[in-house]
């Protein structure tokens, strides 16, 4: 005689959509397609992958606002089929071998552990996303921005980088001269080898004060005679940068802490350059700045 499997009773939509949120094709193993989940799975991350990669190559709001709405549709693609997959499944269905639960759970630590962690460390070695804390980069950039960034990529004199310090921690800065370039700021007016790059922002005369930790710039001056150096918050160098390291500068200049403070930085520290803000959020309030999302960062 004969021996057939139980039936694997009725599929409960929600409990789908409850087993898709904590890893993709659980939703689909439930309702004993399996292999149709596996592949949602996979076209899901790829999807969400190549939208990242495409709101990095387009040069206005509207596409990138577009590439990056496609993610999260893609993820209600994947819970919206798990329901109707659930809906679906006949109540007399012979139940799967892999609709056991500890099959769940081996396929959950296999996702979290093993396939999430792999996916999530080839896509931010090439793209990251950063929120900014800070005033040092307004009014480009203001506190409660969030911005993506592109990583391991060269970044020019002039952009805005992303960089670590010697903790791993990481900062936003604007690379305002590179290794061989002699740099300098004369009341406000930044100078790179003799040209200058940026116009002097409007600034109270009270804040272009002495500044004693300043002095590191001594060792590093080109052509300045040391015993008389006194750089201000506005006025400093001209100073040769060294091989190997970039001098940055946020773009608040009265506000920000750079490296007229802490001395170059080496390039290995850099780790990516700033492309385009995807969301803000007023700190204060909490408001969603909408006018925002989606610009370009230059």
């Amino acid at each position: 005689m004969s021996q057939h499997a139980a039936p694997a009773g009725r599929r409960s939509p929600r409990v789908a959509v409850l087993l898709s949120i904590v890893g993709a094709p659980l939703g689909h193993m439930y309702a004993g397609r399996a292999r149709r989940g596996i592949l949602l799975h996979v076209a899901m991350t790829l999807t969400a992958l190549a939208a990242l990669a495409a709101s990095m190559e387009v040069q206005s709001r509207a596409p990138r606002i577009g590439f990056l709405l496609v993610i999260p549709l893609a993820w209600v693609v994947v819970l919206a089929d798990a329901w109707r997959t659930a809906g679906r499944a006949r109540a007399d269905a012979p139940r799967r071998r892999y609709q056991r639960w500890w099959v769940y759970v081996v396929v959950w630590i296999g996702l979290a552990f093993v396939v999430q962690p792999a996916v999530y460390g080839a896509a931010t070695s090439r793209w990251r996303a950063f929120k900014l804390g800070s005033r040092n980069m307004m009014p480009t950039l203001l506190p409660g921005d969030y911005v993506m960034a592109r990583q391991n990529v060269a970044v020019p004199r002039g952009a805005l980088a992303t960089r670590a310090d010697s903790t791993g921690a990481m900062y936003m800065s604007r690379i305002a001269a590179v290794a061989g370039d002699v740099v300098q700021m004369r009341r406000g007016d930044l100078l790179v080898n003799g040209r200058v790059v940026i116009r002097s922002p409007p600034f109270s005369p009270a804040d272009d004060i002495q500044m004693p930790e300043f002095a590191w710039q001594s060792a590093h001056l080109a052509g300045v005679d040391t015993a008389g150096y006194r750089p201000t918050m506005f006025t400093w160098g001209p100073l040769k940068v060294p091989a190997g390291h970039v001098f940055v500068l946020g773009d608040n200049l009265p506000g920000s802490f750079d490296s007229r403070h802490f001395g170059f930085v080496r390039e290995r520290l850099i780790t990516g350059r700033v492309e385009w803000i995807y969301l803000s959020r007023d700190p204060a309030t909490g408001e969603i700045r909408w006018p925002r999302i989606g610009r370009g960062v230059e």
